[in-house]
């Protein structure tokens, strides 16, 4: 029968000045030490830098607000499903709940922002503005008249979103308003499709979810906006940069320009 014998193999740890005789392997214990050192720190820098990169885009504090503002949305909701329709009480709290599901939304965004106050103002202005056209539609200041309405008017769509977002990053480049818009005005569309629906893709079709696909999407619109707010932001609309282009090639002389063309 076959004894098999396992023995482990002792590296001589070599004395100060010891000279290794010739033919023998000594290993550089010093080098491997330093081997050895690097990866530790190589590994602890790229666990800081990984530290850091969620510190920097991950903020306890607005992901704790945003989570109050959800309960207290829901709350206010749960209110506003009791109240009569058209009367005031109803009104005001449909307002709150709007105002509620923008900051949700916006909360986790905002520390990523350069310029938080119009980044915030506008986002939860043009969630509560939007209703401003009920008012248009039905051609009326009385609020029974704009709040009992069959149907949520033809600008409660995407592109009318996308419309106000253009001209918000037309106005104020490089301040990221379109994000604002998007978040706030989308915000308001999405808690519109699941309490009553909305002309969302066509002004002539309403159009209603459920409520479980209302909170996916809204989660998907807060982790999207997240992400996008961590892009470099641009300083200068693109017309602006073409007009500066434009005017220092006109300062070249003629003959310059074609011999950098040729």
């Amino acid at each position: 029968m076959l004894n098999t014998r396992f023995t482990t193999l002792a590296l001589p740890v070599p004395q100060a000045g010891a000279v290794p005789p010739p033919g023998t392997f000594a290993p550089d214990y010093l080098a491997l030490n330093r081997i050895k050192s690097v990866g530790i720190r190589k590994h602890a820098f790229r666990k800081m830098a990984s530290v850091r990169l969620i510190r920097r885009f991950v903020h306890p504090r607005s992901m704790f607000g945003s989570g109050l503002a959800l309960l207290a949305t829901t709350l206010i909701h749960q209110r506003w499903k009791i109240q009569p329709h058209g009367t005031p009480a109803h009104g005001a709290l449909d307002l709150l709940c709007h105002l509620g599901t923008a900051s949700t939304v916006t909360l986790p965004v905002l520390p990523n922002i350069e310029h938080k106050r119009a980044f915030g103002m506008m986002a939860v202005g043009s969630a509560i503005m939007l209703d401003l056209d009920h008012v248009l539609a039905a051609r009326s200041l009385e609020m029974n008249s704009w709040m009992t309405m069959p149907s949520r008017p033809p600008t409660h769509s995407l592109g009318t979103m996308i419309l106000i977002a253009w001209v918000a990053e037309r106005m104020n480049p490089g301040k990221r308003l379109w994000l604002a818009v998007m978040l706030g005005i989308g915000s308001h569309l999405l808690r519109d499709l699941a309490t009553g629906g909305a002309p969302l893709w066509h002004p002539r079709r309403v159009i209603t979810w459920p409520v479980p696909a209302v909170l996916a999407t809204l989660a998907i619109l807060t982790v999207s906006g997240w992400i996008l707010s961590g892009i470099p932001v641009r300083e200068q609309s693109l017309r602006l940069r073409f007009r500066q282009i434009g005017d220092g090639f006109r300062e070249i002389p003629v003959d310059d320009q074609i011999q950098s063309v040729l």
